[in-house]
C-alpha cells in the first residue's frame, strides 16, 4: 500500500505513541481504545490493538513474526521484510536504511535514530498530527551492556512492561540512549518549528528532551479540562477541619482542582460529597480507599488522580491567602528552571481560623518568630540552599511543585509518617531548582495532637533517616555513629542496620 495516502490524514489531530517501558503499567492501555495510538514491537502483550503498528528491529521481526502477523491493524514495516498472504491487516512498507542523522519524510529513506519511537515520530509528523503524547517511554534500561550489542535474555524482563517481553533466551539489542536523545532532539525541533507539540506523559521517565506533563493533564475526557494547580487533601480523621479546608480552596483566585482522598463511606466522604453538591464546585474530585493509609500513600493516590501541571498539599487544618495558589503558579509558569516554590507561613493555634481572620485579630507587632504554644507566630523560612536543606527541612507546610517531579523521581515513600515530604525534597534537590517566596501566603495550624508535635522523637528519627539516605549517592557509605549503612538494594537506595545487613540481603534474594 502506498504511504502517500497517509500524508496529512490526521491534520491537527492528537495521537499517542506507546513505549514499552515498565511505567506503561501505570496506565491501562485499553483506556486508549478510542484514541489514535502508535504501538511498537511487542505492544500486543498489553492487550491493546493499536491504530498503527510499527516495528523495524530485525531481531524483533525474526523472533516474533508469527505474533506480528496476527495483529489486525495498519502496520508500518521495513521494505526488506518478506511476508506471506496470511498476514492480517494492511502493510505499509517503509525504508529505514538512511544512516545520516535526519528527520525526514517516510516517502523516502528514514533514519531510525536508534529507537523505533523516533520512526513513529516521523510517521506522526507526516500524517499531520498537531500533538503527540508519549507513554511508557522510560528511557531507562539500568546497567546494560555497551550500546547496540546483541544480548540474550535470561529470566523475567525487568526493562519492559511485560515479564515475557524479552525472556527465555530471546535475543535483543542493547539500547543506545545518547544517540536516541540526539534523534529525539531533532524531532522536538521540527515539531516546535511547525507549531506542534511532543509531550512525554510517561509515569516515570529519564527522558527530559520533550515537555514533561502528567498523564491526567493531557488525557482528559468529556467536559473535564486539565487544571493548572491540583491541591491534594488527605481527609482522614479530618471531620473537624475538612469543610473549612474545602471552603479555603474553593475561594482561591486560582481555579484549583481539589483532590479529596478519604475512606469510603466515612464522615469525610459524606462531607466532601455534600460540599461539592451544595457549593456547585465541579473541580472537586473524590477518591476513596477501603482502608486508612499513611498520609504519604494518600498523597500519592491523590497525585496519580490529579490533572494539574503543579501540585500542592492542602493539609485540612491549614489555610491560605486567597491569591496564594495563583501567585505560586504564576511564578512556576514564569520560571521554567524552578521545580518548587515555598512561601513564609503564619502560625495559629485556633481551629479553622482563616488567613484573613488571623490578620484582623493579631497585629503584626504581636507575632512571635517560631511556634510558641497559644501565641500567634510566623515562620520566615531560609532562602533555598541545597547544602542547608541537607541539614534540616525549611520548605514549609504548603509548597507547590511541578507534577513532573514525580515522573522524574517517583513518588513519596509511604513508609514515612512525618518526614516523607522532606525525603522527597532531598531526592529532587539541585543547587538552584527551589525558590523561596518571602511573603506570608499560608496559615499553619500548630496542634499538639498533630503528626509533627505529637511524636517529635519519631519526626526527628525520620528526618535523620532522610538526611542519611541522601548524603551519598555514589555507593555504600557506613555511618559508624548510628550503625547504619546505605546500599542499593531491590531497585532503590535503602538504609539498614549494619548488623542486619546480611539478613536483609538474604530476605530480598528470597522474596
Amino acid at each position: 500500500m502506498d504511504i502517500k495516502k497517509y500524508k496529512n490524514k490526521h491534520y491537527d489531530e492528537r495521537c499517542y505513541i506507546l513505549g514499552n517501558g515498565p511505567s506503561l503499567n501505570e496506565h491501562n492501555a485499553i483506556d486508549l481504545e478510542d484514541e489514535i495510538v502508535f504501538g511498537t514491537n511487542r505492544i500486543y502483550l498489553s492487550g491493546l490493538t493499536p491504530t498503527y503498528y510499527v516495528s523495524v528491529n530485525p531481531l524483533v521481526l525474526e523472533q516474533y513474526w508469527d505474533d506480528i502477523a496476527e495483529i489486525d491493524t495498519i502496520k508500518f514495516l521495513p521494505k526488506h521484510v518478506e511476508h506471506g498472504d496470511n498476514i492480517k491487516g494492511e502493510i505499509i512498507e517503509i525504508d529505514t536504511t538512511l544512516n545520516s542523522m535526519a528527520f525526514s519524510s517516510p516517502e523516502g529513506a528514514m533514519w531510525e535514530g536508534h529507537t523505533v519511537t523516533y520512526v513513529c515520530l516521523q510517521l506522526a509528523y507526516y500524517m499531520g498530527f498537531k500533538e503527540v503524547i508519549l507513554l511508557g517511554v522510560d528511557h531507562d534500561f539500568g546497567n546494560v551492556s555497551e550500546p547496540n550489542v546483541e544480548l540474550e535474555a535470561h529470566g523475567a524482563d525487568e526493562n519492559h512492561f511485560h515479564p515475557d517481553y524479552f525472556s527465555d533466551g530471546a535475543k535483543w539489542n542493547a539500547p543506545d540512549l545518547p544517540m536516541s536523545e540526539i534523534a529525539y532532539s531533532l524531532a522536538n525541533g521540527y515539531y516546535k518549528k511547525d507549531g506542534r507539540r511532543i509531550i512525554n506523559a510517561s509515569a516515570k521517565t529519564k527522558l527530559d528532551v520533550f515537555e514533561l506533563l502528567p498523564y491526567n493533564h493531557v488525557h482528559t475526557k468529556g467536559a473535564w479540562y486539565p487544571a493548572r494547580v491540583s491541591a491534594i487533601v488527605s481527609a482522614y480523621y479530618a471531620k473537624k477541619y475538612l469543610w473549612g479546608c474545602l471552603e479555603d480552596l474553593s475561594d482561591q483566585t486560582e481555579d484549583v482542582e481539589i483532590i479529596v482522598v478519604c475512606e469510603f463511606g466515612s464522615d469525610e466522604h459524606e462531607m466532601a460529597n455534600h460540599f461539592r453538591d451544595s457549593h456547585f464546585v465541579e473541580r472537586i474530585k473524590i477518591v476513596t480507599t477501603e482502608d486508612i493509609p499513611s498520609v504519604y500513600r494518600a498523597w500519592n493516590i491523590g497525585i496519580k488522580n490529579a490533572s494539574g501541571k503543579y501540585i500542592t498539599n492542602a493539609n485540612t487544618d491549614d489555610r491560605h491567602h486567597k491569591e496564594a495558589l495563583e501567585l505560586m503558579a504564576n511564578i512556576l509558569d514564569g520560571r521554567p528552571d524552578i521545580d518548587l516554590v515555598y512561601a513564609d507561613s503564619l502560625v495559629t493555634w485556633e481551629d479553622n481560623q482563616t488567613f484573613d481572620e488571623f490578620g484582623k485579630l493579631y497585629p503584626a507587632n504581636t507575632w512571635k518568630s517560631g511556634r510558641w504554644e497559644g501565641e500567634p507566630g510566623y515562620f520566615a523560612w531560609y532562602n533555598y540552599n541545597k547544602a542547608l536543606l541537607g541539614r534540616a527541612c525549611f520548605i514549609g507546610p504548603q509548597p507547590m511543585w511541578r507534577a513532573n517531579l514525580h515522573q522524574r523521581h517517583g513518588y513519596f515513600l509511604d513508609n514515612y509518617q512525618s518526614a516523607g515530604d522532606y525525603e522527597f525534597w532531598l531526592r529532587c534537590a539541585k543547587d538552584n531548582n527551589y525558590l523561596h517566596l518571602p511573603w506570608f501566603l499560608g496559615l499553619y495550624q500548630a496542634r499538639n495532637d498533630g503528626v509533627e508535635l505529637k511524636n517529635p522523637v519519631l519526626n526527628g528519627q525520620e528526618a535523620h533517616r532522610a538526611i542519611i539516605m541522601h548524603q551519598n549517592s555514589d555507593g555504600i557509605e557506613y555511618f559508624p555513629h548510628n550503625n547504619y549503612i546505605q546500599i542499593f538494594l531491590g531497585g532503590d537506595w535503602v538504609i539498614v542496620e549494619y548488623d542486619k545487613l546480611v539478613e536483609v540481603v538474604e530476605r530480598l534474594k528470597n522474596a
